[in-house]
């Protein structure tokens, strides 16, 4: 079972923490108008589940690594 802190505050690999960060600052340097919305990411992800499989319903997973290929605005 999924601990509440691994969904409440999500740590991600490196490499997309860093983009997301850089994005995030580059958002309030430009006045940080309205609700901040990150860019979507494309690439190959490596995903784990914090829950076991329950057909039919959502599961709590975690990104393991990621190779990203695409950030779109």
């Amino acid at each position: 079972m999924q601990s509440t802190g691994d969904c409440e505050e999500p740590e991600f690999p490196a490499n997309l923490e860093r983009m997301y960060g850089a994005d995030e600052r580059h958002w309030r340097r430009g006045g940080g108008h309205g609700e901040y919305s990150p860019p979507d990411v494309f690439g190959d992800f490596e995903i784990c589940p914090l829950e076991p499989e329950r057909k039919g319903e959502r599961q709590y997973a975690c990104i393991e690594s990621t190779k990203i290929s695409f950030v779109q605005k």
